[in-house]
């Protein structure tokens, strides 16, 4: 027999277990309780004989005894002994949290259990401490108000900050001021609700630069639900909330594009990105002018104006007299963290210039085109002399490519309408030159009738006596034909002459009106029976008159065309408009061949024409046109004989309506 063998038989072990500051029962493995320490009995308030049996599982809080159960029958059939969390109520009905230790006898069948109290107690707290001291994030204490009672050394290592500084915070400058007031109203909620809060702070590190941080914290409590504290826990995502703030710039800007905004607003917009995601700096975009000898201002939306004037039109110079220049000569970004001590720059005149405004260095970077040449310059200013960060020159690089495509984009748009309009100009010049038997009858008319009242004058003021009553009279006439050939001249000048777009508010009626003048003779020529119903009246639309004037003659002489064969019934021409909700129509309906179902996808595709002398591309610049003014070009076979054309045009006032929302 072993020393503590024969120790232990001298002993009496159940005056020991009684003794013991803690609780102690043993039981089967059924879960039959046989055995409770005078603790157990006194903490629980029952007697011995109450415990006995399944007596003793009366004292777990019911939430907890399912748990309890599916444990232990886990360790019974694992053999693994492990510790049980469970609530135990007390002699006065509260429950606190006890740590439950078991451990199995020899012959298997019978468990001894030690129950250690663990609500809250500075043992528990000890050990809690050093878990969050060993854990890779930044983690603490606060108490019941709020106030920081510890931080973990991660914390402490990460903001190079004491305890007492971490818990100053109002006035150590570690949360960012602008999140002071969100933060105390979330502290505010956390106290009186003792919800968890989950919010994004600005934290200020060593290196002086605020980061965004993930904070959160939740309540911890007693067994009764009582908060005794929170535990906070924060994550830096600063390089992810950076990233998703890149993304959905890039996302916005790029959408800014495919809708065609113009390229001033695009790269207003770019820069405002840029100053947003970059704090501190001051973002301008300057664009290569035609002759690449001039920059041309893009955008500059924070920059003030004086600053501005200095750069638009500003020479590009050879050599290193500015950094925009230099960028642009050599294709490649310059930097200057301080212009003032800079050796390349000190002294020169556009170091001056930065001086006067109050900026110290200056990051410019090439926007290079699809094939290679540089379009433009993003510029950017800051008041500090500091060179650009690793992330804030990844930034202002993914946002020079971006320019680069709306720059692009733009050149492509703008050299498209160009090509559009000289396009436009020459199917415009093709219809009028089918009409010169109608052009000459409209001119010569007014004409013959100026000869005619001039000879009839000249007799009535050669007769003696003069009839001066009939020269007057002949006169007016005279004028009035020369103003009736002053109309079809300008008539005509305005349908020939190669220029811009001009929008203007129009009256479709009038402009439909000035066509059927103008190829009246035209349509009499090829016996159309031209009936026109005009809506009136009818709301102006916005449009550029000449443009829509050409739409509304292509469609009369394609109609008087597809009737040129028809002998059997009347070649009917009829015009009319209509007022919608939200726009005014023209319909252009004939009596002639109609349309062939299988080439009506391809009717007012380029180049296509059933015409034997047609170019096929008067319906896809009509189609073209209308598109420009945000209307619909259309064409249906009719119920009966022919077929009709019509387009749309948005009111006005519709027009108005979406401009200001």
């Amino acid at each position: 027999m072993r020393a503590d063998e024969k120790a232990a038989i001298g002993i009496d072990l159940g005056k020991v277990v009684n003794a013991l500051p803690a609780l102690v029962w043993t039981t089967h493995g059924d879960g039959r309780g046989d055995f409770v320490n005078r603790y157990w009995c006194e903490y629980t308030g029952l007697g011995f004989e109450s415990a006995l049996d399944h007596g003793w599982q009366i004292a777990i809080h019911p939430d907890d005894l399912s748990a309890f159960q599916d444990g232990w029958r886990n360790i019974q059939l694992s053999g693994d002994a492990r510790e049980l969390d469970v609530r135990l109520r007390r002699f006065d009905g509260e429950y606190r949290w006890f740590t439950l230790r078991p451990s199995q006898s020899g012959d298997g069948d019978r468990w001894c259990w030690l129950g250690l109290y663990a609500d809250e107690s500075a043992s528990t707290e000890a050990r809690q401490r050093r878990l969050l001291d060993i854990m890779p994030v930044q983690a603490g204490f606060l108490d019941a108000n709020c106030v920081l009672q510890f931080t973990n050394r991660q914390s402490l290592q990460d903001f190079g900050m004491s305890h007492a500084e971490l818990e100053a915070w109002t006035k150590s400058g570690i949360i960012h001021a602008d999140d002071h007031q969100s933060n105390i109203r979330n502290m505010t909620a956390l106290r009186t609700t003792g919800e968890m809060v989950d919010q994004e702070l600005r934290m200020l590190y060593p290196d002086g630069i605020y980061r965004w941080t993930r904070a959160r914290c939740v309540p911890v409590r007693d067994a009764q639900g009582n908060v005794v504290r929170y535990l906070a826990i924060q994550v830096d995502v600063d390089d992810l909330k950076r990233a998703e703030d890149l993304l959905a710039a890039e996302v916005q800007v790029l959408e800014r594009v495919a809708r065609g905004e113009p390229l001033g607003q695009v790269l207003d917009a770019l820069s405002r990105y840029v100053e947003k995601i970059c704090p501190g700096c001051f973002c301008s975009v300057l664009l290569i002018a035609p002759d690449a000898r001039h920059f041309e201002l893009g955008a500059a939306p924070s920059l003030p104006a004086s600053f501005n004037d200095l750069l638009e039109g500003r020479r590009i110079e050879l050599g290193r007299s500015d950094p925009y220049s230099t960028a642009f000569t050599e294709k490649s970004p310059i930097v200057i963290a301080d212009s003032a001590v800079d050796p390349g720059w000190k002294g020169s005149a556009w170091q001056s210039m930065m001086s006067r405004h109050g900026y110290a260095s200056c990051c410019s970077m090439p926007i290079t085109s699809g094939s290679g040449e540089v379009s433009g310059i993003i510029a950017i200013h800051r008041r500090d002399p500091v060179a650009p960060r690793a992330q804030e020159q990844d930034v202002i690089d993914r946002f020079a490519k971006i320019a680069g495509i709306a720059i692009g984009r733009a050149r492509t748009d703008e050299a498209l309408s160009q090509a559009r309009l000289e396009l436009t100009h020459v199917a415009r010049t093709a219809t009028l030159s089918t009409m010169t038997a109608s052009i000459t009858h409209e001119v010569s008319q007014p004409i013959s009738g100026i000869l005619t009242n001039a000879n009839t004058c000249a007799r009535m003021l050669a007769a003696d006596p003069p009839n001066l009553a009939g020269a007057a009279e002949t006169v007016r006439r005279t004028i009035r034909d020369a103003n009736r050939a002053s109309e079809v001249i300008k008539r005509l000048r305005g349908m020939f002459a190669k220029r811009a777009p001009s929008m203007e508010a129009l009256d479709l009626n009038e402009a439909a009106r000035e066509v059927i003048a103008m190829c009246s003779a035209e349509l009499r020529r090829s016996r159309a029976v031209l009936q026109t119903e005009f809506t009136e009246p009818v709301p102006a639309i916005h449009g550029d008159r000449v443009q829509l004037q050409q739409v509304i003659l292509n469609l009369l002489l394609n109609a008087a065309d597809a009737m040129a064969g028809i002998e059997d019934r009347p070649r009917t021409l009829r015009v009319r408009t209509e007022v919608g909700s939200e726009s005014v129509k023209l319909l252009v309906r004939d009596s002639g061949v109609g349309l062939d179902p299988s080439a009506m996808k391809k009717l007012f595709e380029a180049f296509y024409t059933t015409k034997a002398h047609g170019l096929g591309i008067g319906l896809a610049i009509s189609r073209s046109i209308i598109k420009s003014h945000r209307g619909q070009l259309w064409a249906t076979a009719n119920d009966g004989p022919g077929a009709t054309f019509g387009f749309c045009i948005p009111r006005a006032s519709e027009l108005a309506d979406s401009a200001v929302a």
